[in-house]
């Protein structure tokens, strides 16, 4: 009877490494699917936060660049404005130097009628 025995022990050895095979595979392969759902799932909340923080980034840059912006609408305004009074104030300048040089021209002529008519 031992070599019934000994046969009946591989057989009943072969299925439970066939059985227990099927299970490691069965666990292998639910692990796995666990494990890839719980890493997309971590990395879907990656993205959104760095999209989140694009997002904010965005926001914020597009703020300061308003800033900005208007900053220099600001400014070209009072360079403009400095610029008109520049030139206001030359033109004004230069009808003072007209006025005077017309008024010098004036007395010379004056002056100069005054000489013809002496003796």
């Amino acid at each position: 009877g031992l070599s019934i025995h000994s046969n009946l022990d591989n057989v009943l050895a072969d299925q439970l490494k066939r059985v227990v095979g099927e299970k490691l595979a069965e666990a292998r392969t639910q692990i796995e699917t666990r494990v890839r759902a719980e890493v997309d799932k971590r990395r879907k909340e990656a993205e959104a936060l760095v999209e989140n923080y694009k997002q904010g980034l965005t926001a914020e840059m597009q703020k300061v660049r308003g800033v900005v912006d208007q900053q220099v609408e600001e400014l070209n305004k009072r360079k403009a404005e400095i610029e008109a009074r520049i030139e206001a104030e030359k033109n004004k300048a230069k009808q003072a130097v007209d006025e005077k040089k017309k008024q010098a021209e004036e007395e010379a002529k004056k002056k100069l009628k005054g000489l013809l008519k002496k003796p």
